[in-house]
């Protein structure tokens, strides 16, 4: 059989084309960054999280720069720190930094055959002074209880009993002037909205408050009203309370723990409000009928411990500002629960759950009502409120 050479040349090419083809890598890579957390003036924790289909991770991390010439963060131009989680859950703690300098961070993942990177972030090294009071744990009856019964709502029930352990609470509502630094060390620009724990931008907070905190655009900074500095920070989303917590080396209270330090971390505390009776209600919480009237003829939040406090020596557990907690909100389960966090994110989305919790009544309340320990309320975690607030936990 004769065999011609141009037959052989179009039978190699072929051949060599289809190796070729199924040796070339579809390579999918996601990588995702989270803000920064406990950051002190020395140092600053990250994380984030790798996908990769296709190709083998070797080595993922993250790198930083303190450098502004440095405007293109690469592997072999940056301090690298190598996750301290595993290769897909991707976790550095940045040791050594200099007290009010800005740095900028950056995800890598090296594969067999390549390297790939997140965005590039920055943020400010700083810290904050929080009070704090530790609330030693208990068992105690959650909800509607009998010195609640008559005024509760039907969202306070069933009473159940939960156990809480040991933690600490901020002894305040975080005022504005604690809410400044936040804002400065993580950079968040004249838009209210900053990259959160879950990856992506989000609300952090209303830069046109009348009171309080705003951002003048004129010379692009943050700035408090005079005389509002103590105020507890309002307009801030759950997101933005959320993100100042981690920041700060905290967290957002649950709302069991909340009801359990409004209750003064007594079984059986049979106090209607935070500390008090209704008699003794001004005595311990601002509310519009006591709230004072600011010199332009309006009403709006007061300074921080200008009330009594009550027995855990926690300031404001009733009025002032509501106060966001760390659970969606969902109606209550009849079950004896120990630490009960609530639903997951992805349980709530998947039932549904589009709200988080917020406690305690504010200034704006009319009804004394609101301000009761049991009471619940609840909003979309990006809204906005002017009498809604935050204070921080932390655990022991």
């Amino acid at each position: 059989m004769k065999f011609s050479m141009k037959s052989f040349l179009i039978s190699l090419l072929v051949l060599l084309g289809l190796v070729a083809t199924s040796c070339t890598k579809d390579v999918t890579v996601t990588i995702k960054t989270y803000s920064v957390y406990n950051v002190s003036l020395a140092s600053a924790s990250v994380n984030g999280t790798v996908t990769v289909v296709g190709d083998e991770i070797k080595e993922s991390g993250f790198l930083l720069t303190s450098n502004p010439a440095q405007t293109y963060l690469i592997y072999n131009n940056g301090r690298r720190f190598q996750s301290t989680g595993s290769l897909t859950d991707v976790r550095a703690t940045f040791n050594g930094l200099s007290a009010d300098s800005s740095y900028r961070y950056r995800l890598y993942v090296k594969t067999a055959d390549s390297t790939y990177y997140g965005t590039t972030y920055e943020f400010l090294t700083g810290d904050v002074s929080i009070p704090v009071e530790t609330v030693n744990g208990g068992f105690f009856a959650m909800g509607g209880t009998q010195e609640q019964d008559t005024f509760a709502r039907s969202n306070e029930f069933p009473v159940h009993f939960v156990t809480v352990s040991s933690f600490q609470m901020g002894a305040t509502e975080v005022t504005n002037a604690q809410f400044l630094k936040f804002l400065i060390s993580r950079k968040i620009g004249g838009g209210g909205s900053g990259l959160t724990a879950s990856g992506g931008n989000r609300a952090i907070i209303d830069p046109y408050n009348q009171f309080g905190l705003s951002y003048d655009m004129r010379n692009a900074t943050w700035k408090i009203k005079p005389g509002f500095e103590d105020h507890p920070v309002v307009n801030v989303t759950w997101y933005g309370a959320n993100e100042f917590c981690r920041w700060a080396g905290g967290r957002l209270p649950t709302e069991a723990e909340w009801e359990w330090a409004a209750r003064g971390g007594v079984p059986n505390n049979e106090n209607l409000f935070s500390g008090c009776s209704l008699a003794q209600l001004s005595d311990y919480a601002w509310y519009q009928a006591n709230v004072k009237v600011l010199p332009i003829g309006s009403r709006d939040t007061q300074p921080v411990m200008t009330k009594a406090e009550n027995d855990l020596h926690l300031y404001d557990m009733s009025g002032n500002v509501w106060e966001w907690v760390a659970d969606w909100y969902n109606l209550y389960l009849p079950f004896t629960q120990t630490n009960p966090k609530g639903m997951s994110d992805a349980d709530a989305v998947e039932s549904g759950i589009t709200d988080k919790v917020r406690r305690g009544g504010g200034w704006a309340d009319r009804d004394v009502n609101a301000l009761r320990v049991s009471k619940r309320d609840h909003n979309n975690p990006e809204h906005k409120l002017g009498s809604c607030g935050f204070r921080i936990a932390k655990d022991i």
